[in-house]
């Protein structure tokens, strides 16, 4: 099995054990396999698991991470330059991507409202 054969088949074994409508993957000292999955249903031991699976079966190193795990600025990253290497539907993707766009904007709107407060009260917090 060539090296993509195994990429695929590596692919194929998250999506087998973790719900995600989208998947990134970056290639470094090990490749990292960026989920966005439900954190309530899906555990840090599931991602351990598939990872140990992979490795058994392929001989891959892998890293499974949730995006929701780094910051907006990192996401935004991801999103431009991880190879997407699943996505459930073009719509899914496009509401997905929106969605975290929608977050970074959100948190730059709380950090000028905090700014703000600090240059009127003295204080970020409010008192």
């Amino acid at each position: 099995m060539n090296y993509n054969e195994k990429l695929e088949k590596a692919v194929d074994i998250i999506l087998e054990n973790i719900l995600t409508p989208v998947l990134y993957m970056y290639e470094d000292e090990i490749i990292e396999f960026i989920v966005f999955s439900d954190s309530r249903a899906i555990s840090d031991d599931a991602f351990r698991r598939t990872e140990a699976e992979i490795y058994f079966n392929l001989g891959l190193n892998t890293e499974i991470t949730d995006i929701r795990e780094f910051e907006s600025s990192d996401r935004t990253e991801i999103m431009t330059n991880a190879e997407l290497v699943f996505s459930e539907s073009d719509e899914m993707l496009s509401a997905f991507e929106a969605a975290l766009f929608e977050d970074m904007e959100m948190q730059a709107f709380d950090k000028l409202i905090a700014i703000e407060r600090k240059t009127e009260t003295g204080t970020y917090y409010v008192n």
